[in-house]
């Protein structure tokens, strides 16, 4: 879910923050990796996060989480794109 967007440089640079809540129903805790693609542009960063990521390739983060058992993992980000 997209929580803010806004242009920091006129034409040339905006920043969007998105928030993902994954759910774990079972028993046990687990681990599960989520995939986001950044797609406003090819040039990218990732300026904060709450949570570990790995940038896999030009259009795709990682973001292995672990949850706890019956428990519930919130993902926040922020992506900056230039051009």
């Amino acid at each position: 879910m997209q929580k803010n967007f806004r242009v920091v440089v006129s034409g040339h640079t905006v920043e969007e923050t998105f928030e993902i809540t994954v759910k774990n129903h079972k028993d046990e805790e687990v681990e599960v990796l989520v995939y986001e693609h950044p797609w406003r542009w090819s040039e990218w960063e990732i300026t904060k996060a709450n949570a570990r990521w790995e940038k896999l390739d030009q259009s795709t983060l990682k973001f292995p989480v672990k949850i706890p058992k019956n428990g519930e993992q919130t993902i926040s980000y922020t992506v900056r794109y230039t051009w």
